[in-house]
C-alpha cells in the first residue's frame, strides 16, 4: 500500500526508529522499519520503506499479517508513527522564525516527529529512556519484551 505525505520528507525518522528498535519486535534501517504489534483482533506484522531516490513518492507499507477488521487501526497507527499527516512547510516556516532554529530548519527541512503505535508503549519507552542511554534503554526494553506474551506472528515483515 502507498502511504502519501506532504513534502518535504526527511527520512531521518527511519534512523531514529532503527537505533531504538527492540530485537524480536522491531527492525530498522535508514530507509525501512518493520515490526509486530497487537491490535484488537490479533497480532499484526508490517514494514514501511522509503525510496530515497524518488522525492514525493509515497512510503510503501507492506502488511505481512493482520486481521482485516484491524486494517483501519493499523493504517492510523502507522501514519501517526511516521507523522505523515503533518504539514512540514507550515511547521518549518514557524520554526524558522526563531533565529536560534532557522539554520537547523534550513539544513534538514521536513523533519517528522516520531510518534508511537501505542500510547502505553510510548509511556514506558519515555520513562525508561529518561533514566539511561538509548542503548541501555533498548536492552531494558528487550528484556521487558522477552518477559511478555509472545506474538502469534513471526517478527519479519
Amino acid at each position: 500500500m502507498s502511504l502519501p505525505y506532504r513534502e518535504p520528507f526527511d527520512p531521518g525518522i527511519f534512523s531514529f526508529l532503527a537505533v531504538r528498535a527492540i530485537p524480536g519486535i522491531e527492525a530498522g534501517t535508514p530507509t525501512s522499519y518493520a515490526r509486530t504489534l497487537q491490535l484488537p483482533h490479533g497480532d499484526a506484522r508490517f514494514s514501511v520503506a522509503y525510496d530515497g531516490g524518488a522525492p514525493g513518492r509515497p512510503l510503501t507499507l507492506t502488511i505481512g499479517a493482520v486481521d482485516l477488521r484491524d486494517l483501519p487501526a493499523l493504517l492510523s497507527r502507522v501514519r501517526r508513527l511516521f507523522d505523515l499527516d503533518a504539514d512540514p512547510v507550515a511547521i518549518d516556516s514557524a520554526l524558522s522564525q526563531e533565529p536560534r532554529l532557522s539554520a537547523s530548519v534550513a539544513s534538514a527541512p521536513g523533519i517528522r516527529m516520531p510518534g508511537a503505535l501505542d500510547p502505553q508503549e510510548l509511556l514506558i519507552r519515555a520513562m525508561i529512556g529518561q533514566q539511561i542511554t538509548v542503548a541501555a534503554a533498548r536492552t531494558a526494553l528487550t528484556q521487558l519484551a522477552a518477559a511478555g506474551s509472545p506474538s502469534a506472528v513471526p517478527a519479519r515483515a
